[in-house]
């Protein structure tokens, strides 16, 4: 599932590969106790994270992209996609409890002053000027989402419903017509396309000050659409841990997942989503999808005041 020449462009965010550049940053982020806690990773040191991140670039049952996030994100207007019920979802932890203080009050004339230590770099690597912070042309690491095949999914989520696991009371926001299955019973749909591929998903937003904004939610919507239309998938699963509420909340209420079934050995409860080949556009056209070929000429398109890209080998 190599991924290593594709962009993603959505409403608001890119998706971009996950290279050699991003690793000190990224490595960076996977050393804080929070980030191990929340993804139930094991700390890796620098040149493991490189080794890490090649083994991704080239694997075949699994690919993760970058999400990048333009910074006038933080200037907080509607536009912009500020909405209090949105959250970072997948793998990131209850952000309810964090303090947005900073965020909301003291950056709110310099909002990228908030962001930590090495965060406000271009996806070069390079730090971003002040005259183009002003002109809103960055766009930064905020964070990466993940696919991973799975290829028994489809018996054990028949299994499932068969012995009747399936949740029929997880509270589901339909009303943008993307229901993902029978919304009325909060059971799967019974059309699903059978053959199609099922993938695990996951997003994890790292950067503090970009939670909250539909970040999460935009970048798993675009990363979905993907695999729907280039990888064949029509069925994706969530597994989230049990106290973590804010990803609950956005793989149900935002994205239409229904509980498939609890697994208390690792404190987690999967979620299930279906498509099938009607849903597919509406998926797409609602999450603002489109793919293209990711190189220095698409990089300098969509970020104009930033460096070329300067090293895209893997």
């Amino acid at each position: 599932m190599n991924n290593e020449g594709v962009l993603i462009v959505g409403r608001r965010l890119r998706l971009v590969p996950y290279l050699r550049k991003h690793v000190p940053r990224y490595h960076q982020w996977m050393s804080e106790a929070e980030m191990l806690e929340c993804t139930a990773s094991d700390p890796l040191t620098l040149q493991e994270e490189y080794d890490n991140q090649r083994e991704w670039l080239y694997s075949e049952d699994k690919l993760t992209f970058i999400v990048l996030a333009p910074l006038q994100l933080l200037g907080g207007d509607e536009k912009n996609g500020k909405n209090a019920d949105m959250h970072g979802g997948g793998e990131s932890c209850d952000t309810t409890q964090l303090q947005y203080s900073e965020r909301v009050n003291d950056g709110r004339n310099r909002p990228w002053e908030t962001i930590s230590d090495m965060g406000l770099c271009d996806i070069s690597g390079e730090p971003v000027s002040e005259e183009t912070i002003s002109n809103g042309e960055a766009y930064i690491m905020v964070g990466d989402c993940n696919l991973f095949i799975l290829p028994d999914a489809g018996e054990d989520i028949a299994a499932d419903a068969t012995v009747g696991i399936i949740s029929t009371n997880i509270p589901i926001d339909g009303k943008n017509g993307v229901n993902g299955g029978n919304m009325e019973s909060g059971g799967p749909s019974m059309t699903t396309e059978e053959g199609g591929r099922c993938f695990e998903v996951e997003v994890m937003i790292a950067e503090r000050a970009f939670r909250r904004l539909g970040v999460g939610e935009e970048a798993v919507r675009l990363l979905m659409s993907y695999a729907l239309i280039n990888l064949g998938a029509t069925r994706f699963v969530a597994k989230i841990r049990a106290d973590n509420t804010p990803s609950i909340r956005l793989f149900t209420k935002k994205l239409g997942f229904t509980l498939l079934k609890e697994v208390p050995v690792f404190g987690e409860l999967h979620y299930v989503k279906h498509f099938n080949e009607f849903m597919v556009n509406e998926w797409r056209d609602l999450a603002g999808y489109a793919a293209e070929v990711y190189n220095a000429a698409a990089e300098q398109k969509f970020c104009g005041s930033c460096p070329l890209l300067q090293n895209s080998e893997g």
